[in-house]
Formats: C-alpha cells, structure tokens, sequence
C-alpha cells in the first residue's frame, strides 16, 4: 500500500506505524522517507543511489529529522516543531519528521501536535511509531493512516540470518539459527543482536553458542521437568530445578522455555496436527507426541497457568529459585493447586480413573438393590380415630387446615412432624399442632428464631425456650412477644400469650460464641442509631 501511494503520489500527511519491539517500524520509516524523496524511485521504493537517498542513510539531510519522543517529550519540543514546519524543505521534495515512541508524549504536546496535524503544509510529513498503540489519543489515531507490524514468522528470520551470515563471511549452523529464531519471538532486531554477540565468539556460530550467550542449559531439562511433572514425583522436580540454579542458568529464561515446552505439549493433546505451530525443533516432535498422550488438558493448562505467574512474580522479586520450586511443586501435589485449571485437571483425573477401573463384582450373600418402583407398597398407619363421645378439643373453630387445640390447663406435648411445615421449618420439640401455622404468620426473622427454639403449650400461654442467649435477647424484646401473641391468638382461635423462659419439656439452650459476638455488634449498632 506504501508502495503504491508513493508510484501514484498519493501520500497522506501523518502515517502510525503501530507493533511490538522489533519488527522494523522505524527501518520502515526511513525508507518511507527515502521513497518520497527519491530522485529516481522504482517501482515505489528508493534508488538508494542518488544523492538523497545517501545523505538520508548517513543522516546528513537536515529535511529528515528522527526524534525521540521518551526524552522529548515536552510541549516545547513540539512546539519547535510546529515553528520549523512553516519553512519549506532546503534540499528535498518533502519535511519528513519521524516521531518513535510517540506514545510517550505528555497530554499537553500531543495537544500542540493535533493543531499541527489538523492543518499540515503540504511540504510535510509525519511518520509515529509506537508500541502502545492503545495510548495514543483518539484524535491523533484519526488524522493518521495506521499500519500495523506483526512478528516475524521464524522461518524468515531464519533466511535473513543465513543471508546475513553469508554477507559477513561466517558459517551459522542451521539448529543455531533456529534457536536464535526462536528465542527472538518474532523480532528480527533481537535476533541480529544474538547472532552479533555469537559470531563475536568464534567462528562457525554453533547451537551451543546460542545457548551459552542465551543462559540455557540445552533441552533435556525441559522433558525432565514434564516427565516429573506426568508422575507426580516431587522429588524429582525439585532437583531438576536445583540442578538449574546451580548451573548459573537464567531462571527467568528457563521459565519462559518451560511455558512453551507445556504450550507444544497443549498443542499437541489438542489438535490432530500441530507440527506447523510447534516451536520445537522436528526432532522432538515424536516426544512430545509421547509425552501429551502421559497428561491431560487439565494437567498442561494447570502448569501453564502456575509457570505464567511464577514468571511474573519474578520480575519482582530476587528468589526466582524458590518461586520456580514452588510452582513445579505445586504441579506435583494436585491437594496444593486451588486454582480453576488445577481443579479442571483433578476432575481429569477422576473420570480417567473412573473410566479405566472396572465396577466391583458385588459380594458374595450381598442382596440387589430394589428400585422404589418395584418394592412392595407398606401399608400407611393411620392415626386414631376419635370417639364421637369424646369430649372436644378446645373451642378452635374447624377451619381447613387446622388441627383443633388441647383443652385449657393441660400441656400440649407434639412429637416432632416428620415432614417439613410451612415454610421449609422444622417444628420444634413440644411444639402445639399449629406450630407450622404460626411460623407461616410471623416475621421470617422471627421465625427463625421459634424454629430453634423450644416450645410448650400451657394453657393459653406459650411458653419458649430460645436456643441460645442471642435467641433468647430477640424473643424477650416487647415488640417480638406482642407480634408472636397476636399471631398465636389468630391461629390457635382464642386470645394467648407468650412467655420467654425455661421448660421442662422444651430444648436445652445451645451456647455459641459466634451467637454472643453477633448479638453484641447488633447491640452496639442499635445504640448507635439511637
């Protein structure tokens, strides 16, 4: 698209070239410079001959100016800027003014740039790099054609080593190659910079090179780790990793070389062919393939998850031994993992189990379980029936769903109902037949508090035995008892009365401390309102 804006002459007046660190963001604008400039452009790009195109590469055209916004950040920087733009080119065709990491441009001068942009020369171009896109202002992202720079692919990395080797006359093995490639993560500046600090060592460039400039200690470990890891054995783990630090190995490095070890070997459970995303190298793709088939998905995410934040506790902290050993133990010992993945791997874990043990044979003289269908109907007891002669049970008023009262002056003793009452309650012990009615009438607090309480009918007073003394502050209180009577009076059809204190028939108060605490803040907080 550059390309093609430049041969047509199309060129707009702010570009953003957005990416990660590496990926020639700035090599690309330079060349954007050289292309507008360019005496004799082929096929949109620079002749790299003429006179402009030198002085551009040995920096001695004034028109092109590289700044640093991380140490010109300022607004009088930008405004020097917006002074000097007025002024046509002294020697090129265009004022080209790359701006690298733009981003870190206070509030104030990128409100000085956006004047500037809104109403540009037309003698001027403006080229910003950034990595963080995301804090570039919306008003700049508008007024800019932006373009982002993606990693790398290995593979060419991989060709623009190799040529630059052949250029600087010194062999570079294929596997350092790859390594270099591979621990560049798509940067090709990063990778340049390996291969300078490995040809410095000796010629040809090796792969032990690599990983002696890199801090590794080759790839055995790596298996090792995830060997012990499948098996559970703690012990091992821990002297793969002591065996780490004592090589002077960086920790930090061999973490990351961990997460994409656990990465291949997710790629690898997951998908039915991985080889063409697998950063390993192809001679160990047939072990890993082995060592998936040894873990579950729960297992791998799990061990990805902890070694992503045993990476980042590094990066605050000096004991990067101890927080690689705990998370490689933490991955032996299910019990210490809370988090979601470690549990999604222990449910693995069973139904593999589950699925691999066959079911028991049932013992022998052990009898088959019936289903509730086929077992015989039990005959219900029914309750007694009272005599027509009998004498009546109170003055209740037969209304349905109630059951009639005792007689006044005798203590009523119910046994505890077997089915729930209303409301989801359990009657209380020696509780009256109309128990579950009057807990469907009260407050549901306070029938919170008659659900653990015990419960006597004397007469037409009910006497309660709270639970526990937070219970028994609640229930003594005047408003509590007038609500409970009333409702008492309507259920039971005559006027009742309630009384708080001991029974021979009811519960014996439960003491809790945690009851004693509770009842005291509400106290403090009641006083506090008042």
């Amino acid at each position: 698209m550059l390309r093609r804006e430049v041969e047509t002459g199309q060129l707009s007046h702010a570009y953003l070239f957005c990416g990660t660190r590496g990926t020639g963001k700035t090599t690309a604008a330079k060349i954007l410079a050289k292309a507008v400039n360019c005496r004799s452009p082929r096929n949109g790009n620079p002749c790299n001959e003429c006179d402009l195109c030198r002085g551009i590469d040995e920096g001695s055209i004034l028109d092109v100016l590289e700044i640093d916004a991380a140490s010109n950040n300022g607004v009088d920087n930008v405004r020097a800027i917006r002074e000097e733009v007025q002024y046509t080119p002294a020697v090129a065709r265009y004022r080209v003014y790359i701006i690298d990491e733009v981003h870190m441009l206070s509030p104030g001068a990128f409100n000085a740039l956006l004047k500037t942009l809104e109403e540009p020369p037309e003698h001027v171009i403006f080229i910003l790099a950034t990595t963080e896109r995301h804090k570039i202002p919306a008003t700049i992202l508008s007024r800019c054609q932006c373009f982002e720079f993606v990693r790398i692919p290995a593979g060419e990395i991989v060709a623009r080593l190799e040529q630059v080797a052949r250029a600087e006359g010194f062999e570079l093995e294929a596997r350092a190659a790859e390594l270099i490639a591979r621990l560049s993560d798509g940067a090709l500046r990063n990778a340049l910079s390996l291969l300078e600090q490995c040809a410095a060592l000796g010629n040809p460039v090796t792969q032990g090179m690599v990983m002696e400039i890199a801090g590794l200690s080759g790839r055995e470990h790596l298996f090792e780790v995830s060997a012990a890891v499948a098996a559970r054995d703690g012990a091992q783990v821990l002297r793969a990793a002591r065996e780490l630090a004592a090589s002077s190995q960086d920790l930090t490095q061999v973490t990351v070389e961990l997460l994409t070890h656990f990465r291949d070997l997710l790629l690898c459970k997951t998908l039915p062919s991985p080889e063409p995303m697998l950063d390993a190298p192809p001679d160990e793709h047939a072990l890993l393939h082995a060592r998936a088939q040894d873990m579950t998905a729960g297992d791998i995410l799990s061990a990805i998850g902890a070694l992503q934040q045993a990476l980042d506790a590094m990066m605050r902290s000096t004991h990067r031994q101890v927080l690689l050993e705990l998370a490689l133990l933490g991955l032996t010992t299910p019990a210490l993992d809370t988090t979601p993945a470690g549990l999604l791997a222990r449910l693995e874990r069973l139904e593999r189990q589950m699925e691999q043990t066959p079911p028991a044979p049932p013992a022998a003289g052990a009898q088959t379980p019936v289903s509730p269908a086929a077992q015989p109907q039990q005959p219900v007891p029914q309750p007694p029936q009272q005599a027509e002669d009998a004498p009546p049970w109170g003055v209740l008023p037969q209304e349905a769903g109630q059951t009639p009262a005792p007689a006044q002056g005798a203590p009523e003793r119910m046994p505890p109902a077997e089915q729930p009452s209303a409301k989801g309650q359990q009657p209380a012990q020696g509780a009256p037949a109309f128990w579950g009615d009057l807990l469907a009438q009260v407050e549901p607090s306070v029938a919170g508090f008659l659900s653990s309480a015990g419960a006597v009918m004397q007469g037409d007073v009910l006497v309660l035995t709270p639970g526990s003394k937070f219970a028994a502050r609640m229930l003594q209180k005047e408003s509590v008892r007038a609500e409970i009577a009333q409702k008492l009076s309507r259920v039971a059809g005559r006027p009742c009365s309630v009384a708080v204190g001991e029974s021979p028939g009811a519960q014996a108060p439960r003491e809790n401390p945690l009851f004693e605490q509770l009842a005291t803040k509400i106290e403090a907080l009641q006083q506090e309102e008042k």
